[in-house]
């Protein structure tokens, strides 16, 4: 019974650890400091009580709908275009499976399947080509990611996240190469005190629709009993309400994109040709736990489009084949969360 809770506990710690960029969680920041529970109400530092309503994750569902938004795409080649889009559906799945159990070097994979699907109404010119290609074909991703944690001296760790994804309309294992995008991000950081941690580093990768390199800075802050922040900046900044132990709510701003190889024919004279898209969306949301490994939340949004065109590969947007104007559209998100079971969750804890 001792090496199971052990395992448990391990397994807890490394699902924490399963964040955008191999990030901790501030969940795992208040653990640290569980010796010092019984003054948390004198020194107006976080309860672990509230602060552990964050269990982590380990399996995910998440389906998005988008609706009624107008597209107008421009081309020098084919034109310009004009349609509604009556419904924009996205799923994802995400599953995360620890690897190692070393308290100095621990690694995880994730594991991903992602699906985009348009409809379009009210379509200016019933010729136009890409309309008819994205409803015969949905966007699929299906990706892997490593996460690595590096324990040095003095509070500090290396963060290292590396993924892979085959990104396409159509993945086959005829012209495999097109479909892949790499990305990986390598972060150095320091936890200050068991509420704060702050960390630096550089990312590469396709969130912005285009392979691009930039830093990233990360900063986790636990600000009292009822209140988290969450900063990945550039990519995105979270803050967390969280009023009991099954129930939280959060605003978040995040950035997210993805390129993807279109296989068939999609415009008349092009063979090789790569849909890049991201946005910048902005959402208020509420987890509740349904059972004691289930939770759900729901969400509601907006985003704004940074990119959406159809370019050959390796080309910008200035060299896009059509290109979208910008657009605004409102958001619907609905999320289940498999967690662990509170009992066991505890015990690894040692409470």
């Amino acid at each position: 019974m001792f090496k199971k809770i052990i395992v448990i506990k391990a397994s807890i710690k490394i699902f924490c650890w399963l964040l955008p960029f191999g990030l901790c969680t501030l969940s795992e920041l208040a653990q640290a400091q569980g010796q010092d529970i019984e003054d948390t109400v004198q020194n107006n530092v976080p309860s672990l009580k509230v602060i552990q309503a964050i269990r982590p994750t380990f399996f995910e569902f998440k389906y998005n709908a988008v609706r009624d938004y107008p597209m107008r795409l421009e081309s020098t080649e084919f034109g310009d275009s004009r349609a509604e889009v009556s419904t924009n559906r996205r799923l994802r799945l995400k599953l995360n499976v620890p690897l190692t159990f070393n308290p100095k070097l621990r690694l995880a994979l994730g594991l991903s399947y992602a699906h985009e699907q348009f409809r379009f109404e009210d379509i200016q010119d019933t010729n136009y080509p890409l309309y008819d290609r994205l409803e015969d074909k949905s966007l699929r991703s299906i990706g892997m990611r490593f996460y690595l944690k590096r324990d040095l001296e003095n509070g500090k760790f290396i963060k290292s996240r590396f993924g892979v994804d085959l990104n396409g309309d159509k993945i086959t294992a005829i012209g495999f190469s097109r479909f892949f995008k790499g990305n990986i991000s390598v972060v150095y950081g320091k936890q200050r005190d068991p509420y704060t941690e702050i960390a630096y580093g550089i990312y590469a990768g396709y969130d912005l629709g285009i392979p691009s390199v930039f830093p990233v800075f990360n900063y986790n802050k636990i600000l009292n009993s009822r209140w988290m922040l969450e900063l990945l900046l550039p990519k995105s900044a979270k803050i967390i309400y969280t009023p009991d132990v099954k129930t939280q709510f959060n605003a978040r701003i995040e950035v997210s994109g993805a390129s993807y190889h279109m296989q068939e024919e999609v415009l008349p004279g092009y063979t090789n040709l790569e849909l890049r898209q991201s946005e910048l969306r902005l959402f208020i949301g509420m987890n509740r736990e349904v059972y004691d490994f289930l939770w759900a939340s729901v969400g509601l949004g907006a985003q704004r489009n940074l990119n959406f065109f159809v370019s050959e590969r390796r080309q910008r947007r200035r060299n896009a084949i059509i290109s979208a104007n910008p657009f605004t559209a409102y958001t619907l998100e609905f999320t289940v969360y498999l967690v662990p079971p509170r009992k066991l969750y505890e015990k690894a804890l040692g409470q």
